[in-house]
This record gives structure tokens, sequence and C-alpha cells, in this order.
């Protein structure tokens, strides 16, 4: 390993240089034990000396040899880069045991590899769709399920070949468990490397960081690969300019004084759903989300049904009257139009040449782009980030255990955001805005899978507007359209033009979420797929040549039901409870974001929610009174204890009830085009609309929705022909 042909050096090692100076005929030196340095000297025999050893520092390309590594030469690495490269080396076991560990496993799995290329499908402008046929595989019908329990099992066979023995299963195991060794030992150099460079001087932020460290440690250390089963903590040292924030958490914006209230738990309906509610309390235990100080306030908790099997916990800091004293800004959300924005149709090419009109005239097979979606979910979302220690004493928790006799109740505290407090919502989605920017990166890295290097624009009469495509869209280096990844809350979105693009974003977004602390659910990862499941209870699939979007059927079947119910109140006479009335138009103003051409029917309904109010009309209008004018909207607010317990229906909310049965008069829900276009029902001037290619719609509803539901009186309901012209 010792190379002879490098001379100089001296007839004895300098002072400093005795403490690492060996011989070339002696043992080496365990590297491992300084991974940081690599000024180790040898004596050794050279050509330029031959009777007397000569005494000099050891040659990069030396120490790597020594750690069973080849190191690059001169010309391929500069020097500086090189050095890290050994250091990295040396920070890890030697080259010879990675070896002979890794060889066997990665023997089995390398003989299953498939080294043919992906094919992929897509359709573009001016394209015969009759000639492309699509086999889509589908997903398992538990990943269409849009809310998952929170013990529910990880579905190994999203990282597994089909059919996998029982050998490559654990030889892909084991490689799982070794690298898996190697990132908590990592992170425990890192973490104490930053801890010794720290920009903070002051001993009371170093104790608190260093205490901080040892928390983000121990739960790692007690984590799997696939759950953190000790909790997390964010890894704040990785958030940059954010990382007192991530350490510390942020202060709340008081309006008053938070009161001071010690009543008790709320009940719950049975005995198992109160055992239920404290298993999740035990598990706060557990993972010390809670802990024992000094409490101003308790909050009591109730559960919601989550899911078929699980309840979700909920604090409810509105009764202990905390959320009055508290106050949170407004804050921008993803909805349905988001992700429809970032999908397009099938291409034979790139974005990219699309616009610019390089489009193939016969594209084979292979030059198809089918777009492709997953989902991911960070779990433990409101609790992965930190309450502010002068806060924690406001959010006392009552932790009851034990039955009967054995009953122990402890006041504990939150150290972490809980579900039911006023700024948690806004808090915790920041500190994931946050962590996106993070995880997005350096955008013009080409081998950033997550990033882009232009913009193109598509508006309305540029030369080449195409209203199928997206207003805006982001281009990688290689002409691709960049993987979208919005996120409500907690529920991730990635797409992507082809699987493998999707695929490789979701590997990116995934694996940064877990580099930054935060707790990618593995087990709530839905794969990529044409048909995926419904994301903030909204579908779209790209199964066929055009996206197209829909809602749940279970969805669809309640919000006919509740217009069927509010049809046989209005017929009987009876007065309408404005629960049910506002259960219903709330439910159906979501589903607008699918079916774009409901939401004037809704506004009747939602004037009469309105119409006890003091400055509106008998259907539910504002008054064009100048009296009523105020600079302040709060001024024309009525008291809600005023507000009463039913509804008028008004003959607009009728009229607009027999017009949104119609439109769900079949039992099932159906799909529809998923036209970029704001104006996706407006066919003027003498426009003829697309023929859709949509399943399971039936060709009436499929009309109704592209072509308007009503033409004139909605009393009298008229179908448009397919293909007639309208000027509205």
């Amino acid at each position: 390993m010792i190379d002879d042909k490098i001379g100089g050096g001296f007839s004895s090692p300098p002072s400093r240089a005795w403490l690492t100076l060996r011989d070339s005929s002696e043992v080496g030196w365990d590297l491992g034990l300084r991974p940081d340095q690599v000024d180790y000297w040898v004596r050794c025999p050279s050509v330029y000396s031959h009777k007397v050893p000569i005494v000099r520092p050891m040659a990069l390309h030396e120490l790597s040899a020594l750690w069973d590594f080849l190191l690059p030469g001169d010309d391929e690495l500069p020097n500086a880069l090189r050095k890290k490269l050994v250091i990295s080396f040396l920070h890890g076991p030697p080259g010879k045991i990675i070896r002979k560990f890794s060889f066997g496993p990665l023997r089995h799995l390398w003989k299953q590899l498939d080294r043919s290329a992906p094919c992929e499908v897509s359709t573009g402008r001016n394209i015969d769709y009759s000639l492309i046929e699509v086999e889509d595989m589908g997903v398992k019908a538990s990943h269409l399920k849009a809310t998952k329990a929170d013990d529910a099992p990880v579905d190994f066979e999203l990282w597994a070949w089909p059919n996998e023995s029982e050998l490559e299963t654990f030889a892909r195991n084991f490689l799982r468990l070794a690298c898996f060794t190697f990132w908590k030992l990592n992170l425990v150099r890192e973490a104490f490397r930053w801890l010794n460079y720290s920009p903070d001087s002051i001993p009371s932020e170093r104790t608190l960081n260093k205490l901080a460290i040892i928390d983000c440690l121990t739960r790692s250390s007690n984590s799997t690969f696939w759950e953190w089963d000790d909790g997390s903590r964010l890894f704040f040292w990785r958030w940059q300019h954010w990382w007192k924030s991530a350490r510390d958490g942020e202060i709340l914006f008081h309006e008053a004084d938070p009161p001071h209230w010690m009543g008790r738990n709320l009940p719950a309906p049975s005995p198992h759903y109160e055992t239920l509610l404290r298993k999740k309390e035990a598990k706060l235990v557990h993972r010390r989300y809670l802990e024992f100080g000094f409490v101003d306030s308790i909050v009591p908790r109730f559960g919601v049904p989550k899911g078929e099997d699980d309840i979700r916990l909920v604090w409810d800091a509105t009764r202990c009257g905390a959320n009055e004293t508290l106050w949170a800004p407004s804050f921008w959300m993803p909805v349905f139009r988001t992700i429809s924005d970032l999908i397009i149709k099938r291409l034979p090419c790139s974005v990219s040449d699309y616009f610019s009109g390089k489009i193939p005239t016969n594209p084979s097979l292979s030059d198809w782009r089918v777009p492709h979606q997953s989902d991911m979910d960070v779990g433990e979302m409101f609790l992965n980030y930190m309450l502010h220690y002068s806060e924690r004493h406001f959010f006392g928790a009552r932790i009851v255990t034990g039955e009967g006799e054995h009953e122990v109740c402890r006041t504990m505290r939150f150290q972490r955001l809980l579900f039911g407090g006023r700024p948690c919502p806004f808090l915790a989605v920041q500190g994931h805005a946050r962590a996106i920017e993070l995880i997005t990166g350096d955008i013009a890295d080409t081998k950033n899978a997550l990033g882009w290097t232009r913009v193109i624009t598509n508006w309305p009469f540029d030369f080449g507007y195409d209203p199928s495509m997206p207003r805006v869209i982001r281009v990688r280096h290689d002409g691709e359209m960049a993987p979208g990844f919005p996120a409500f809350v907690d529920d991730g979105r990635i797409s992507g033009v082809s699987k493998q693009i999707c695929d490789s974003a979701t590997h990116r977004f995934c694996t940064k979420v877990n580099y930054l602390g935060e707790q990618n659910a593995s087990r709530k990862r839905r794969p990529a797929s044409t048909t995926p499941g419904a994301w903030t209870g909204k579908m779209l699939w790209t199964h066929e040549s055009h996206p197209i979007k829909g809602i749940l059927p279970e969805k669809w079947k309640i919000q006919r039901d509740g217009l069927l119910a509010l049809k046989a109140l209005i017929d009987e006479g009876s007065p309408v409870e404005r629960k049910l009335f506002m259960s219903v138009t709330c439910r159906g103003m979501s589903q607008t974001e699918v079916y774009w051409d409901l939401r004037p029917y809704y506004k009747s309904f939602y004037n009469a929610l309105e119409a006890w109010r003091s400055n509106r009309d008998e259907e539910g209008w504002k008054m064009d009174d100048p009296e009523l004018e105020t600079d302040d909207v709060f001024d024309l607010v009525d008291d809600n204890s005023s507000v009463p317990a039913s509804v008028d229906v008004t003959a607009e909310v009728k009229r607009d009830l027999e017009a949104l049965l119609l439109f769900y008069e079949s039992e099932s829900q159906f799909f529809c085009l998923c036209d970029h276009d704001s104006l996706q029902t407006l066919h003027t001037w003498g426009e003829t609309p697309l023929q859709p290619r949509t399943a399971p719609a039936s060709k009436t509803q499929m009309e109704r929705v592209l072509f308007g539901l009503v033409i004139g009186d909605p009393m009298k309901l008229q179908r448009v022909p397919t293909g007639e012209k309208l000027l509205i």
C-alpha cells in the first residue's frame, strides 16, 4: 500500500508527527479513531533514498488503500475534493467489511433487476387516441382509502419485487439494517460536530442545544427503519436559518390573558370509546410529547371517528377558553385545482417540444408520457413541532390511567402543538412549508428530482395557446414537465409526467422529510399510479388520453341523500334544521372544486343561511343601502346567539334544488374531463366542445357537466345536444 516512488521527506520526522508515525513494516493505524484527520506519517523506503528510509506524510491514495478503498487520481478529481472523499471513507467501516457483508445480499437482488428500458405511453395534440392502448394495472383496494388508521401495518410489497423469494427478502432487510445503523452513527457525528461549531456562545443557549440534540439522538436511536417508535423531534441543526424555531417552537400571539380552567375531560359516548382515547393518551405519554410541570389551565379532550375503526384525539381548547385569547393568521392551502394544474394530458414528446411544435408524426410506443401520481403522509403532523416553553403552562392535560378503584389521574402539559389549539394549524403548516422549501433544494441542480430550470406560460391569445394544458408549466433541464408536490396539511400528492419521474420525486421528498426529523409515514404511502386514491376527497385519474376528475362514491351518496332529505322536508312543509342545511351546503361547495358548474346553484343556499342578518333581504342578498355601508365588515355582523335554529327556504333555493337533484339523479358518481381553462363549460362564439372518453360516466351525465346544466330558466331544464353551439 506504501508507494516507494514518492520521494522527499525527512531523515527524522517533525516533533508533531511522533504520535502518528508508523514504520511501513509494522501494523497500520486504526484510521477510524481519527476520521477527520489525514495527517499520518510513515517511515518507508524510497527509490530516491536506497540506504536510509525517509519519513514523510502519507498520500491520500495511500490512506484510501489502507482503508480498502480506491481513490480517483489527481487528473479526475481536485485535491480538495479527494481529501473530503477520504474523510468520508474514514467515517465508515473499511471497504473490505462493506464488500463482504453486501456482496451476498446484492448478488441475490441483482438477479431480479430488469435491465429493459421502461415502456411508457402518453397522448398529445393531433393524435389519434384510438390507436393507443394502455393496460392500467390499478392499485390495491387498501390504497384507495382516503384515511388509514394510525396503527395500520406497512405494506412492504411496495418496496419489493413481485414474487420475491425469502432469500431476497432477507438480503433486502439485511441491507436496510446495515444502512440504518450507519445513518444513526452519522447522525451522532453530525450533531456533535454542529454543536462544537454552533453559532451560539451564550452558555444557556449551548445548554439548550445540547439537551435538544440528546433528545433528537435518543429518539432516533430507538426508532426502526419503518417507524419512529419513540416519537421524533426535528433535527433542528439541518433547518438552516429556521433552526431556532425548529428547536424551541414559535411564541403564540395573545389577545388577552389566558383563562384559569381546571375542568374535567368530556365524557366518552361508550366505555370502548373511552378505552381508545386513553390508548391515544398513553401513546403521547410514552413518546414524551407530554411533560410534567406547572399547569395554569387544563385542555379537555374528545374523540372523532377516523376511518373505519380508528378515532382522532382532539383537544378542545375552545371549551377551556384558551382559543378566545389567542390569535392566528389565515393562510393559504392547496385545493383540488392545485393538483389538476400539475397534471397534463399524454404527450408523445416533452412538454418543451410540444409547445415548440416539435411533435413527432409517428411516435413510437416508448415516446409517450403517462402522468402518474403518488401519495405520502407526514406522521403525527402537529406533534412534530415544538410548543414554546413559555406557552406550555397554558395547555395542560388530565391523563387518567387504570380502571375502577385503581384509576390514577395525573396532570401533565404539552410540549408539542396540540390538535385543537387555534394557532396550531397555522404553525404546523408553516413549519411544513419551510420543510418543503428545504426539501426542494437547488432547483437549478440537474440531479435534483424536484428542480426546474425555466417556466412556460400558456395564456389565452398567446400564439399556440392550448386550453387543455395548464397556464403555467415548470420545465426541467431535459424539457420534461417538473413534478409537483403540494401538501394539504400532512397529505402530500406528488405527480410526474412518467412513472420514473414520479418515483424519483417521491423518493427525494420522503427521504428528505426523514432527513429533517419529520415523520414519513410509510404505512400511508400509496404507489405511483394512473388511478390513485382520493386526495382531499377528490380523485384525479390519468388512465385515459386526458385527465378526468371525480369524487368518492360515498361522498356522492351522502350529498345525494342530503339533497333528497331537504326535498322531502320542503315538500312536507316542515322546518329545515340549520345544521342539516349547512352540512349539505358546505359539502356541496367542496364538491364544486370538481364539478365547477354547480357553484352558482349553491349561492342561493348560502344566501338562505345568511338571510337572518340585518343587512340581508328576504332572499339573503346583501342590501344596497348607503346607511349600512361601513369600512369595518365586523360592524354588520350580528350576535351569533340570535342565529335561528331553522332556515327559511326561499324560492331560489327550491329552484336550484331541482337543478341539483337532476344532476345527482344517478346513484353512482361519475367523472368529467379535467379542463385547465377556468371557463371550461362556456362554449361561446361557435366553439365545438371536446368529446370525452370517460368511464363510468353515462353520456347524458357527461353532457350535463361539459355543456352546462341549465340553459335559460332553471325550472325548465334542457339538455343541450352534443356538439350544439351555445351563446351564453
